[in-house]
């Protein structure tokens, strides 16, 4: 039986309470579960072990400094002398009964000035080498907006998409859950894309749906067009349409919404 210490307490996002709220109602195979930092801290011989197997599920060619990151992410978020950052980075991820790591979420609350309060997905990473590991990482995104929707901590789910629209399986992953391309500013990576989802107007059936079906049940949007542009381009071995063009635009007027918090900007 693994040892707990109740002493450990949080200020996070993910909660192990929401988690498994979650979890109970989708589809994972036998022997995997999702686990949350805040379980993870209370584990010491868990945690070990998570971070042992950490690293790699970022480890890609021509991304390999996402490995470090991550790493370096979860290290700051386990340092109890950084408190006051530490309560900034929190993490989720989903692990077998053996204890490989198959996918993992990490966000930062403060990542976007213009937002300083609200979560951000900083990074999102699969073990896509592991068949059985495939689309894990749908979950995670699944669960990050679940939790955003439950708990009302801000109006929009907000993350950053590693290497923009290079990065095709993920831009597509992310329409899926109803995001689009935002004028929010925040610290990214080299080519990154800054992509927002309204939270009020996806429903928790949605989540759940889009998570176990692996299909988009969320009201389509520009994205979600462009993302079938993205495939198309590469298919066909050329450039992509520019973005801007009117044809991948949705206009939905609730969408039209300014935020307050910083400064203003409209999600396009």
């Amino acid at each position: 039986m693994l040892r707990t210490n109740p002493k450990v307490k949080f200020n996070s996002l993910f909660n192990q309470k929401f988690v498994d709220d979650f979890q109970s109602q989708i589809s994972l195979p036998d022997g995997f579960s999702i686990f949350s930092k805040e379980y993870t801290m209370k584990h010491p011989k868990f945690k070990k072990q998570f971070i042992q197997r950490l690293g790699y599920l970022c480890q890609s060619k021509g991304n390999e400094y996402l490995g470090d990151y991550l790493t370096e992410s979860v290290a700051v978020a386990h340092d109890p002398s950084m408190y006051d950052y530490e309560n900034q980075i929190d993490y989720i991820y989903i692990r077998d009964s053996r204890g490989k790591n198959c996918a993992v979420l990490l966000a930062h609350r403060g990542e976007c000035k213009e937002v300083p309060s609200w979560w951000t997905v900083r990074l999102i990473c699969n073990n896509n080498q592991d068949k059985v590991c495939k689309g894990m990482a749908a979950i995670l995104l699944g669960l990050y907006t679940y939790v955003l929707k439950y708990k009302q901590l801000q109006p929009y789910g907000l993350l950053e998409v590693a290497d923009g629209y290079g990065n095709i399986g993920g831009y597509c992953l992310y329409s899926r859950f109803g995001f689009e391309e935002t004028t929010i500013k925040c610290k990214q990576f080299v080519n990154d894309v800054i992509m927002a989802n309204n939270i009020k107007q996806i429903t928790y059936d949605q989540i759940i749906e889009t998570v176990n079906t692996g299909k988009q049940q969320i009201p389509d949007t520009g994205s979600t067009l462009y993302c079938q542009e993205l495939k198309q381009a590469s298919k066909e071995n050329r450039l992509p349409t520019s973005r801007d063009d009117p044809k991948f635009k949705v206009i939905r007027e609730e969408d039209s919404v300014r935020f307050q918090e910083g400064s203003s900007c409209i999600i396009l």
